[in-house]
């Protein structure tokens, strides 16, 4: 799965975008909360490549480190689910 960060411009963008591309529930908080407990019950692609990270992480850096983090956190407390994140 590619998904491109270059257009997002604030933190409600992407969890639009995150929502749409890993299909979370209409009622998804859009929030790392809520993003956390939907990412965790989500069916995953084996690669998720962000492409414009920089970008992301320069306009919006708390919001970078937190999906970061989540992925992170994801590989760490369920190695089991085996998505290779690629931040290009």
């Amino acid at each position: 799965m590619r998904i491109d960060l270059i257009m997002i411009e604030n933190e409600n963008q992407l969890h639009e975008l995150m929502a749409n591309c890993f299909g979370f529930p209409d009622y998804y908080g859009k929030n790392w909360d809520a993003f956390w407990d939907c990412l965790c019950d989500s069916d995953l692609p084996k690669d998720i490549e962000f492409v414009g990270s920089n970008h992301l992480k320069s306009a919006l850096p708390e919001s970078f480190e937190s999906l970061k983090s989540c992925f992170d956190d994801l590989s760490r407390e369920y190695p089991n689910i085996g998505t290779r994140v690629d931040w290009d």
